[in-house]
């Protein structure tokens, strides 16, 4: 599992947050196969309150689909809130209010804050109080960690679920009658959806190859459909990759493979 952090500007300097990211950080990685990275993430935690970069940050996320967790860090209690209420910071409490919003988990120190951000509409039914170990004995870094490990764990499954029945969805409404079309089909939707995280995983493209190299599908029709779906640019490319990759010779396909500069930076996107 690979986890990115993101600690707001405002939050990275303050010795309390810092503690707390650095000590869950340091335990988190003892865990399982928790990994923290900056790329091929699977969740991102996202750290801090009242900042630009960080709500940026949430909404790339959000776009590219990677499950979100967020701790204000105590940023969104009462007392903090009374800090942005100032006409100068509309824009702010704007962006604010959408990161909160765009998160699957937000992680709350107590119930205060929680409620805090419950009386602005700015949460859904996607919380957990988690205390902070810098401020308690009730519960030590490696509680927290387990908790943190097993809140990632069912966002990435549930996420991967929901896009799978999505592109099970749009599979059965595309009314192809090759079942051979519809499974290769379902692979590349799949394959798109991880290309626009800005990740190829090398599981996928391997399962994909397979796919292509054994099922038995009419080569006149596939082309035509992958047209209608708008796929037949994507898959030129991963054409291209596996063909890169040795998994596919040239010339196997009826379909003209294409190296062109988003081929290249797909390239980047392989692990």
């Amino acid at each position: 599992m690979r986890v990115r952090f993101y600690v707001s500007i405002n939050d990275s300097c303050e010795v309390t947050a810092k503690a707390f990211v650095d000590g869950l950080q340091k335990v988190l990685c003892q865990i399982g196969t928790v990994e923290i990275a900056d790329n091929f993430v699977d969740v991102i935690h996202v750290f801090g309150a009242w900042n630009k970069g960080l709500s940026q940050v949430i909404d790339k996320s959000r776009q590219q689909r990677i499950p979100i967790v967020y701790s204000p860090l105590g940023g969104l209690s009462p007392w903090n809130f009374k800090r942005y209420d100032a006409k100068q910071n509309v824009q702010l409490r704007i962006l604010q209010k959408k990161a909160t919003l765009q998160a699957d988990l937000i992680q709350t120190f107590g119930p205060q804050e929680q409620l805090s951000i419950n009386r602005r509409l700015w949460g859904k039914d996607n919380f957990v109080t988690i205390k902070n170990p810098l401020t308690t004995h009730s519960i030590s870094f490696m509680e927290v960690s387990n908790i943190f490990y097993n809140e990632y764990t069912k966002l990435i499954e549930k996420q991967d679920l929901n896009i799978k029945e999505e592109i099970k969805k749009t599979i059965s409404s595309c009314n192809s009658q090759d079942t051979a079309i519809n499974q290769l089909t379902e692979h590349l939707l799949y394959l798109e959806y991880w290309n626009h995280r800005e990740t190829l995983p090398n599981a996928e493209l391997n399962r994909f190859a397979n796919s292509l190299n054994t099922l038995e599908y009419d080569e006149n029709m596939f082309p035509d459909f992958l047209k209608e779906q708008n796929l037949l640019t994507f898959f030129r490319r991963i054409e291209q990759i596996l063909m890169d990759m040795g998994k596919l010779t040239e010339g196997f396909m009826p379909i003209t493979a294409l190296d062109d500069q988003t081929t290249e930076r797909m390239r980047h996107y392989i692990f």
